[in-house]
C-alpha cells in the first residue's frame, strides 16, 4: 500500500508532465522475465524516446523494490523499441544516502525531482 507522500510525489510528477504535454500512461502492468507483474508509475511517451519512470519518495525498501523490478524487465531495454528506465527520487525528503542512488545508477538513469528540467531532458533525450 502506497504512503500519502508516494501519491502527492507522484500527483506532482504527473502535473508537471501534463504541464509539459508529455504523453504518459500510469501504472501501466508490464511482466517481467521472471512472470511477476510490475507497475512503473508512469510510461511516458516522447517522439524519440520512451521511458518508464519509478518515483522513489521513501527509503531503503522502495529502493530494493525498484532495483528487483528494473533487473526483472530488463529485456524492455534492449532492441529496436528499446525502453529507457528512469529512477525519479523525491529528494525533496531527506531519506536518501549515495549507496540509494548508486544502487539503481548502472540499471536505469537516475533523476532528482528537485531538477524537473534534468529529468525532463532526459525523458526527451
Amino acid at each position: 500500500m502506497r504512503t500519502r507522500s508516494v501519491e502527492s510525489a507522484s500527483e506532482e510528477v504527473e502535473l508537471f508532465l501534463v504541464e509539459r504535454g508529455l504523453k504518459f500512461e500510469r501504472s501501466q502492468k508490464l511482466v517481467g522475465r521472471s512472470g511477476r507483474a510490475w507497475q512503473p508509475d508512469f510510461h511516458t511517451r516522447t517522439p524519440t524516446r520512451s521511458s518508464l519512470v519509478y518515483v522513489l519518495s521513501t527509503g531503503r525498501r522502495v529502493t530494493e523494490h525498484v532495483v528487483t523490478a528494473w533487473h526483472d524487465l530488463n529485456n524492455l531495454a534492449v532492441g529496436p523499441e528499446a525502453l529507457q528506465f528512469v529512477s525519479l527520487f523525491d529528494d525533496t525528503m531527506d531519506v536518501w544516502n549515495a549507496e540509494d542512488f548508486r544502487l539503481l545508477e548502472n540499471l536505469s538513469q537516475v533523476a532528482r525531482w528537485s531538477q524537473p528540467d534534468e529529468f525532463l531532458s532526459l525523458l526527451a533525450a
